[in-house]
């Protein structure tokens, strides 16, 4: 038999409240026939202005499903009412509509995440999630062609240890360039934020599309090539023997896929800054001083070019300069734990909340929360004891800009 479009509907529909029902799976002693209304088929169905042939036509569709032993119709007056699964032909009906039976869907899904588990602990988390909703009759997040392209594609990102753009990941796991980008990123990030190890990154950054760069920026995947910028007096010496003299007046940015061409990195001034916001980066100016530009919380490939600089230059001191309220400090105590470097904090002091008061800004929401997260955690507490009762911040860019105008 072929089906016309509102006989498939029908049947999907009543097989949908066939498995959803309490009895499906323990035996067939079905007290509530599954059935539904003929407007949930046909909307028009008992609207006076709809079109008689139209109606006829469904009629015709419906009662040849009568016919064919699948369904019972109901009628109230002359029209039909209700449409009602056959339950003995149940068989016949998942052969007809090529469906496979929700138990046996059900156990090949619970069967394909089990296969996936002890591949990472994240993979784990996400398929023991899975199967637990399977279990308890509940539908699990992906059909089973989209889980498994997105479980394929964290495999390999764990598994990748170089730099990869967006474009390039997607080509490797799905020979397709825009993929990743148009339907599983997302889905990635998702998975990232629910199953994975990064609670103090989340807490860290409550910018969504920040959030976002940070994750897949940690798991060493980029939008595009990633530079890092600097200035300050110093020299590079790469293993082809080519050497590039760095004076502070002509900044310079590298990308980060040629440090591992670098030989030697000497750093001539004695201290080195990180600096939070591009615009105090292009203003700050401070003798026997190395600048590097973070661009807020620093990336993988800052975290390479500082620790290659960390351990070729002894007796350097090590500085950073970022906006004064909770976030500077979140990003200042980031940067120190991804480093392994104690950051002295500089122009972020309660002085310069005093000296430059008339340029602070009240508080958000967000703010008062990490900086009670900070006293709690017994970090950075004056700051932000007086940040709390004074209701202030201030952007670095004040400091930077009233100190060049000097």
């Amino acid at each position: 038999m072929k089906l016309s479009k509102n006989q498939r509907l029908l049947l999907e529909k009543l097989m949908d409240k066939y498995e959803g029902s309490k009895s499906y799976g323990i035996g067939e002693d079905y007290t509530k026939l599954p059935m539904v209304k003929t407007t949930d088929i046909y909307k028009d169905y008992d609207n006076d202005f709809a079109d008689v042939d139209e109606q006829r036509d469904f009629e015709t569709e419906m009662l040849e499903l009568k016919k064919g032993g699948y369904i019972d119709i109901r009628n109230k007056r002359k029209s039909i009412s209700r449409l009602v699964l056959k339950i003995d032909k149940i068989e016949e009906i998942y052969e007809l509509l090529k469906r496979v039976p929700r138990k046996v869907a059900v156990k090949e899904q619970i069967d394909f995440y089990t296969s996936w588990l002890g591949k990472n602990e994240t993979i784990d988390k996400y398929c023991i999630e899975q199967i637990d909703i399977l279990e308890n009759g509940k539908k699990a997040k992906y059909d089973l062609e989209v889980a498994l392209r997105l479980l394929g594609l964290t495999e390999y990102v764990f598994n990748n240890e170089s730099d990869i753009l967006e474009r390039e990941l997607s080509i490797a796991v799905f020979g397709d360039t825009k993929l990743f980008e148009k339907e599983y990123r997302s889905k990635l990030i998702t998975l990232l934020k629910s199953y994975g190890d990064y609670d103090e990154l989340i807490k860290e950054i409550d910018d969504e599309k920040e959030l976002s760069v940070a994750l897949l920026e940690s798991l060493n995947i980029y939008s595009n090539p990633k530079y890092v910028y600097f200035k300050g007096n110093g020299k590079i010496t790469f293993k082809d023997g080519i050497i590039y003299d760095i004076i502070p007046r002509i900044p310079l940015a590298m990308p980060m896929d040629r440090f591992k061409d670098i030989a030697e990195f000497i750093i001539k001034d004695s201290s080195v800054i990180t600096v939070e916001n591009l615009a105090s980066y292009n203003r700050i100016e401070l003798n026997d001083s190395f600048f590097i530009y973070l661009a807020g919380y620093h990336n993988f490939a800052k975290e390479l070019f500082i620790n290659l600089i960390s351990k070729q230059n002894e007796n350097l001191k090590w500085f950073h300069f970022g906006d004064i309220d909770p976030d500077g400090f979140l990003i200042l105590e980031n940067l120190n734990k991804r480093t392994g470097i104690d950051f002295i904090p500089l122009n972020m002091g309660i002085d310069k909340l005093k000296t430059y008061a008339k340029y602070t800004k009240t508080l958000e929401k967000n703010d008062i929360i990490k900086a009670n997260g900070l006293i709690e955690k017994n970090m950075y507490v004056k700051e932000m004891k007086y940040m709390l009762d004074n209701n202030v911040k201030l952007e670095q860019e004040v400091i930077s800009w009233e100190k060049s105008r000097k």
